[in-house]
């Protein structure tokens, strides 16, 4: 009787799995709300999981080659969201101590403000403060980044060679990336919260790509789960620690939410006390 062989599954990987957790997350989530939203006719429901559905999924199509080929472990990734939390929240608290800081603090989305009132107090807390940083992270602050560097990579082989320079790159990804995010944001009436979203951008890009191409943090890679941890930070802190907690103790998701943030965190800790860090 001849043996029976064993095959090997191939395994299709669209990233490290902590991203993988958090993507699936939000999938979840604005699956969840479309649910809610077609049933009951809640037009904010169902085009808030229209629009961050669309950017999620655009993201992930121009970013998943870069997250598949990362290797980044689990705890590297909760290391570098727990430092982009922690070091964000503390620089936007200070704007308690003193309305010079409030330029560190980029105001919540504004030109959905209308579409917004719609959902349900739950809902509008869940993707404000955990779904919408994850979307628009891997949108604003991976995938566009990305498309833009390679367009201008291949218009400067030939009709462009000045796209070439690395400096130049920089500061158009930044210019875009900035504007379009304040604009998503807030309106250019808004003057100081453009300004401050497109900071907050221009902070982001600088750490993270910029890291990459200038090594601005010597000695450690700054992973893309630090803007993450630095987007839920500053939304966290813009709606209020204890309205969030209160808010998420009313329903099992919120429950499910916390166990796996808190889980995050722990993971994350545990490795700076064992002394462990993603150096370059």
């Amino acid at each position: 009787m001849s043996r029976s062989k064993k095959k090997n599954i191939d395994i299709i990987s669209i990233a490290p799995a902590f991203y993988v957790i958090l993507f699936a997350f939000a999938i979840v989530g604005l699956g969840y709300m479309m649910m809610l939203g077609i049933p009951t006719n809640n037009l904010g429901l169902i085009a808030m999981s229209l629009i961050f559905g669309f950017l999620f999924l655009s993201g992930l199509l121009f970013s998943q080659n870069v997250l598949n080929r990362s290797k980044e472990p689990f705890e590297a990734s909760a290391q570098g969201f727990v430092i982009g939390f922690i070091a964000w929240y503390a620089i936007s608290s200070l704007k308690f101590l003193s309305s010079v800081f409030s330029i560190f603090s980029f105001p919540l989305q504004a030109t959905l403000s209308t579409v917004s009132e719609e959902i349900p107090p739950f809902w509008k807390i869940i993707n404000v403060v955990v779904m919408s940083p994850i979307v628009e992270e891997l949108f604003w602050g991976l995938a566009l980044p990305l498309v833009s560097f390679s367009v201008m990579d291949e218009l400067g082989k030939k009709q462009f060679p000045a796209l070439r320079n690395n400096i130049l790159q920089f500061i158009i990804v930044i210019l875009l990336g900035g504007l379009t995010f304040a604009v998503f944001h807030t309106s250019t009436t808004q003057f100081g919260f453009f300004i401050a979203a497109m900071l907050f951008r221009t902070i982001q890009t600088m750490l993270y790509f910029g890291d990459k191409q200038f090594d601005f943090v010597p000695k450690y890679t700054v992973p893309y789960s630090f803007l993450i941890g630095t987007h839920m930070a500053n939304n966290l802190s813009e709606v209020g620690v204890g309205n969030v907690y209160e808010i998420l103790l009313s329903n099992m998701f919120g429950w499910v939410t916390m166990i796996i943030f808190v889980t995050i965190f722990i993971i994350g800790i545990r490795g700076f006390l064992n002394g462990k860090r993603q150096r370059k």
